[in-house]
């Protein structure tokens, strides 16, 4: 205790800094592109001007969609992931009576083999599984088993505990190790810097911040089981988040068909008027080989 309060505080945040290694390989050896090349350009060719409000244009009535389902669909792996091994540890060493033995090494164990080590993997099945259908996978089974596995833990068995909370990990990873690819890819680039990010944000300080305090609640004021409720709650909210989501780039096209109509019927208008010309010009040459029907 004297040694993590004078100086082993620290160490977490000094392991920090190794990302930064990550950083300097991305810039040395990825390749760079603007996904929002041209769309924000003020030369006056592109009809789009940056915004100058972010904030206001994140929740404009457009973009409500957008802002919703970037808000419901994380919450699940936030407050997921804080309530398995934020809250967790305390609920095994402090609020369970008899304590679990070596609550913290179970939590550390599950949260390596967990989470660390198989989140890049189901990042990497979900590029052929689909990014929506794993997700899928992961939200309902967090929200199924989520409650099972902490009637399990609350048991007091250690070896119970640890499969049971590697199993809730495991699920956690199958539910966020696509999400970060799913944010990119289902969200348009103009949305994706405003409401996209508004409401990951949000997701975080509202389901990620609170969940352990509601944890502790539901476990000293209802039973040492209840907490489990967080899991399908927000697995529901999750797969309505990811339902959503199928509407914003339909109500971004329709938005285009309705606006551009006209404006496409008048270019083919022209197109075929241009076609028909220079048929005729080619009919009226006396050169065969310049005639289409010859």
């Amino acid at each position: 205790d004297e040694q993590l309060h004078s100086w082993g505080w620290r160490i977490p945040f000094w392991s920090g800094l190794l990302i930064a290694l990550v950083a300097a390989y991305l810039r040395l050896h990825g390749e760079e592109h603007h996904p929002n090349e041209g769309e924000y350009d003020n030369n006056g060719e592109s009809e789009h001007s940056q915004p100058k409000h972010p904030l206001r244009e994140a929740v404009q009535r457009d973009n409500w969609t957008a802002l919703c389902s970037a808000t419901l669909t994380p919450m699940l792996w936030g407050a997921g992931f804080y309530v398995s091994f934020v809250w967790m540890a305390i609920f095994m060493q402090d609020i369970m009576d008899p304590p679990i033995e070596n609550a913290f090494w179970i939590n550390s164990m599950t949260l390596l083999f967990g989470v660390t080590l198989p989140l890049p993997l189901m990042g990497w099945i979900s590029d052929y599984f689909g990014r929506v259908r794993t997700m899928v996978i992961g939200a309902l089974g967090l929200g199924a088993l989520g409650p099972i596995m902490l009637m399990i833990i609350s048991h007091g068995r250690p070896v119970q505990a640890f499969f049971a909370q590697w199993t809730i990990g495991l699920l956690l990873s199958i539910f966020g190790g696509p999400i970060s690819a799913w944010l990119v890819e289902k969200f348009p680039s103009k949305v994706r810097a405003t409401s996209a990010a508004l409401g990951y944000d949000l997701a975080h300080c509202t389901a990620s911040a609170f969940s352990p305090l509601v944890a502790t609640l539901l476990a000293q004021k209802v039973s040492p089981v209840a907490p489990g409720v967080i899991y399908p709650f927000f697995a529901i909210l999750a797969l309505i988040g990811m339902v959503m989501s199928i509407q914003i780039h339909q109500d971004g096209s329709d938005h285009d068909d309705n606006t551009t109509t006209s404006d496409v019927g008048s270019t083919v208008d022209n197109d075929a008027t241009k076609s028909e010309e220079q048929a005729e010009d080619l009919l009226g040459k006396e050169d065969p080989t310049l005639n289409p029907i010859v």
